[in-house]
C-alpha cells in the first residue's frame, strides 16, 4: 500500500490505523518485541471471542505483506521469497485480506 521503499511509522499509521501495533510505539512502550506489540493490539482492540487469531493475524499480516510488495515495487512473486511464501499463497492472502491492486502498487 505505501509506494516508498522504506515504510515509516507516519505510513504505517495511515495504512492500517493501529498506532498500538507500530514498532515505535507498542514495541518500545511494551519492550520492543513482537510479542509485546501483539498484547498491546489485544488489549486496545479486544476482539471477540472466536475471532481474535483471524484479526490479529490480518492487523499484523497485512503489513507485512505491503512491506515485501512496497520493497520489491509491486512485484508478487519476489515479495512471496522475501516472505518465504509461495506466490499462490501470497496471492490468496492479498484477496481474503481485501487489499486491491490501487493498495499495494503493481500486480504481477
Amino acid at each position: 500500500m505505501a509506494r516508498e521503499d522504506v515504510i515509516d511509522a507516519v505510513s504505517i499509521t495511515e495504512i492500517i490505523g493501529l498506532e498500538s501495533a507500530l514498532p515505535g510505539n507498542a514495541a518500545r512502550n511494551h519492550g520492543g518485541n513482537m510479542a509485546d506489540a501483539v498484547r498491546a493490539w489485544l488489549e486496545t482492540h479486544n476482539p471477540p471471542q472466536g475471532m481474535v487469531y483471524r484479526q490479529a493475524l490480518a492487523a499484523f499480516e497485512e503489513p507485512l505483506i505491503s512491506h515485501a510488495l512496497a520493497r520489491t515495487g509491486g512485484n508478487q512473486v519476489r515479495a512471496a521469497q522475501l516472505l518465504g511464501i509461495n506466490r499462490n499463497t501470497l496471492r490468496k492472502r492479498i484477496v481474503e485480506l481485501g487489499m486491491g491492486s490501487d493498495r499495494i502498487g503493481r500486480s504481477q
